[in-house]
């Protein structure tokens, strides 16, 4: 569950920004909070788009806060990647999975060697 609980004005040292609050909640978890923002840089007034991202090992979640519509109304996207985190534990996988081959070739060529003299 996704809820959207306040937009407010936030700024650092060199950008302002409209941040979005939200808070996001599996059925048996605690909620956590997330907070995209439309940052203003103020030496170039370029404006940026920071997306809020919740991380799980089943899914990532990714929260943007658009444009302001009006009469307090905000467009918001809101993007759900399933097993994304798997992508990264696999792509690991396959590293040690090229360690393990590049030392067994190692072995095999010590043990070519050995037998020849």
């Amino acid at each position: 569950v996704l809820t959207l609980h306040e937009v407010r004005d936030t700024a650092k040292r060199n950008w302002t920004a409209v941040e979005g609050v939200f808070s996001a909640r599996r059925a048996d978890e605690p909620p956590i909070e997330l907070l995209p923002q439309k940052r203003k840089y103020m030496e170039h007034s370029q404006i940026t788009t920071e997306a809020a991202i919740y991380n799980h090992p089943l899914e990532d979640i990714y929260v943007v806060l658009g444009d302001d519509l009006g009469q307090g109304k905000w467009g918001v996207r809101i993007y759900r990647n399933p097993l994304v985190s798997w992508v990264w534990w696999g792509a690991g996988l396959m590293g040690v999975g090229a360690l393990f081959g590049l030392m067994q070739g190692r072995r095999l060529k010590r043990r070519k060697e050995g037998g020849a003299s």
